[in-house]
């Protein structure tokens, strides 16, 4: 699940909700996951550590969705690299 939602941001979702309908999950999930992702250091809540260079990370679609998570977050280098596995 940690992954799916991931790429799923990776993918250009622009909110929780685009997430939870693409994943079919509830709205509350995707953001408990988010929480998940962002303690493990696949996401970041500091723009300034994404990777430089990373269009996912400069265009974060969740870092502009702040109404919906509450905080900016974007894809964190480990983050991509956890894409790039399998």
């Amino acid at each position: 699940m940690l992954k799916e939602v991931l790429r799923s941001i990776s993918d250009g979702c622009t909110s929780v909700r685009q997430i939870a309908e693409k994943l079919d999950m509830q709205e509350s999930t995707v953001e408990h996951t988010l929480r998940i992702l962002n303690n493990q250091g696949y996401l970041s809540a500091d723009l300034d550590a994404c990777p430089k260079g990373m269009p996912v990370c400069r265009n974060c679609p969740i870092a502009k969705d702040k109404p919906n998570t509450g905080v900016s977050l974007c894809i964190t280098e480990k983050g991509m690299r956890y894409l790039k596995k399998n």
